[in-house]
């Protein structure tokens, strides 16, 4: 794998699609599920300014966040024991690209096959690829392609373009096997408006994504020329709908007749992180403040 490779990924990833001008692609800068958060009432820190086409993150913490992959920072590359700096590099830049493959690539987006990312994940040590598409075919409790790639239903809301704003980290270790292991926790918030011009109402939802990937040069499984091996997806999502459980992120404006959750209201900007082993049921599900 080469830096060139990287670079060349990320930008074929995005200018492919660069012709949609009606959403414009988000410009360049899994599994266990955890609770997920739908709509209640605004967090107190929220304020009362309301988010437009013009204006979408309006009134959103969020409202300052990089747009795209500019908001996810990158532990400085250097040499740690069996790799060089510049392969710390390219194995971090490759996982920023599964990210953006899985959360920012306007095909993902809008429902179709995350290829990008399932050519990423296809590792011959690894089933993951398998798992996703059989999510992606399938439907119910524990298939929901949400646990790895963001994924919403084109024909009830569209991705207000151009920017969908990020925030996150990622950073890196050898473990116990001298394994390149890169982890991080990264927020996407995206805007959101009817499908088909409808109202023009605008809603947001948050998805929050903790990673795990691996990256070997030697031992039994050396990985192969871009290719990670995914080790953990995790997922937290604010305004969605909890009993659902079909591949798509469904916000607030899907379902305004759906009865209101009781108990305490999340912050979707203060709330924990996705702790490993949390179920996907509805037992998990509070009300989300404002996002």
């Amino acid at each position: 794998m080469t830096t060139a490779l990287v670079t060349a990924g990320l930008h074929a990833l995005f200018d492919a699609r660069s012709d949609d001008t009606r959403h414009p692609v988000p410009p360049l800068a899994a599994p266990s599920t955890a609770g997920m958060g739908a709509p209640g009432t605004p967090a107190p820190s929220a304020t009362a300014e309301k988010p437009s086409l013009e204006h979408p993150f309006a009134g959103s913490k969020a409202a300052d966040y990089a747009d795209g992959i500019a908001g996810i920072t990158v532990a400085e590359a250097k040499d740690v024991q069996g790799y060089s700096a510049d392969q710390v590099r390219q194995v971090t830049g490759l996982t920023t690209l599964l990210l953006a493959a899985g959360n920012l690539d306007l095909a993902t987006l809008r429902g179709e096959t995350p290829t990008a990312f399932l050519t990423i994940v296809d590792h011959p040590g690894s089933d993951e690829r398998k798992k996703i598409e059989a999510a992606i075919a399938g439907s119910g409790a524990g298939h929901d392609a949400t646990t790895w790639v963001t994924r919403f239903d084109p024909a009830e809301v569209e991705v207000v373009g151009p920017a969908v704003k990020v925030k996150g980290a990622l950073d890196y270790h050898v473990d116990e096997h001298g394994y390149l292991v890169v982890n991080g926790t990264v927020d996407f918030v995206y805007a959101l408006t009817p499908a088909g011009g409808k109202g023009g109402r605008v809603d947001r939802s948050l998805v929050r994504r903790t990673i795990e990937v691996s990256y070997a040069t030697t031992g039994a499984l050396p990985t192969p020329e871009g290719k990670l091996w995914l080790q953990r997806s995790e997922v937290d999502v604010f305004n969605t709908s909890c009993g659902k459980h079909d591949g798509f992120v469904h916000p607030a404006m899907t379902n305004p007749d759906r009865p209101r959750l009781t108990g305490p209201t999340l912050d979707p900007y203060t709330s924990p992180s996705p702790t490993a082993g949390a179920a996907p049921d509805d037992s998990d599900c509070h009300p989300s403040g404002q996002v």
